[in-house]
């Protein structure tokens, strides 16, 4: 059968015009639509840049066990599934992978190393800059880099109390130390022998005494007493000692 037995010509023409206006409506219509998905909301956030966030080698270093450590910190402004860090020569000396069920992913990692003497951490870890490099949930890359030194501060000298004191007063206890030259921040530690209670305070770099806040300290407690300066390329230096309250 001819298509033009049935409809007239007339009538396809007519019907061929509406197609085609047809076609053209929808085209315009699905263009539109387009358009409007392709740009974003008003109130639409784009999705961070995936970046680490202030990541450091610190070395800590005490004049009282004669020993140093190595501390690693990076943390991202997203979660990140892996991550290597590499040192000055290219050699791979940290590889860390999370592989949780949900991929959840890490937003910070924080690595200490054990604490054997200045030469054999400087011998593992050389100093220089060591590059970091880190795959995040989505499969994107984030990379840095971070410069480690072993320019030290020189120890702080605790004034008060002497090592091993006993009979330290509960209340009203000022603990003094010398001021350490360059010193931006002061940490301290007072901290019962078992760990169980601890007070951290951090003070300006001038700082050279603290008066031990009513209550803290109880009476017939061992102690142990920290005082950290810290320089500003991050590094500390660390005196420590132990005391005994009245």
């Amino acid at each position: 059968m001819k298509i033009g037995s049935v409809f007239p010509a007339r009538r396809l023409a007519a019907i061929g015009a509406a197609v085609c206006t047809l076609t053209v409506a929808l085209s315009s219509i699905a263009g539109s639509a387009g358009a409007a998905s392709a740009r974003p909301g008003r109130d639409s956030v784009p999705p961070p840049t995936p970046a680490f966030e202030h990541p450091s080698l610190s070395v800590v270093s005490s004049s009282s066990d004669h020993d140093a450590q190595l501390v690693f910190d990076a943390g991202a402004n997203v979660p990140f599934t892996s991550l290597r860090l590499s040192a000055p020569d290219g050699r791979r000396v940290l590889i860390a992978s999370f592989r949780d069920s949900k991929r959840l992913g890490q937003s910070k990692l924080l690595i200490e190393t054990p604490e054997p003497t200045v030469a054999a951490l400087e011998t593992a870890y050389p100093s220089g800059r060591y590059h970091l490099v880190g795959t995040t949930t989505d499969g994107r890359r984030i990379s840095s880099s971070v410069a480690l030194s072993y320019d030290v501060l020189s120890a702080p000298v605790i004034a008060t109390p002497s090592r091993d004191a006993t009979g330290i007063p509960v209340a009203g206890s000022t603990f003094t130390w010398e001021s350490v030259p360059g010193a931006v921040t002061v940490h301290l530690e007072v901290e019962t022998i078992d760990e169980r209670s601890a007070l951290k305070v951090d003070l300006p770099g001038t700082a050279t005494s603290f008066v031990v806040p009513a209550g803290f300290l109880h009476a017939g407690a061992k102690y142990t007493f920290d005082v950290k300066a810290v320089g500003s390329n991050g590094n500390l230096s660390v005196t420590d000692l132990t005391f005994t309250t009245g």
